[in-house]
């Protein structure tokens, strides 16, 4: 079941009409119903800037955000590697 369209200019209720540019009947401005070229000319739209985002998302991650994990990653492994060492020292150390 298809929605009711409206006008973009006076949101007055439109009757489902073939694609192409119509006027209002209320304020007698132009509107545009797409057909199914212009509707895969969107989807094709959206798909690239889809992938455009994903690429500068990726790239942000690798520039900002990558660093940042890899040096709290190695920040916390040297604060465990030490802190295991002077456990094993005090306990050497005790037992001996």
């Amino acid at each position: 079941m298809n929605a009711n369209l409206a006008c973009p200019h006076c949101a007055a209720v439109l009757p489902p009409d073939p694609p192409g540019v119509l006027h209002c009947g209320a304020c007698g401005k132009a509107y545009t119903i797409p057909g199914p070229d212009d509707l895969a000319r969107m989807a094709r739209k959206r798909e690239e800037e889809k992938r455009l985002f994903l690429m500068v998302g990726g790239v942000f991650f690798l520039v900002y955000v990558a660093p940042i994990l890899v040096a709290l990653g190695f920040t916390c492994l040297s604060i465990v590697f030490y802190a295991v060492a002077a456990i094993v020292v005090m306990a050497a150390a005790a037992a001996g």
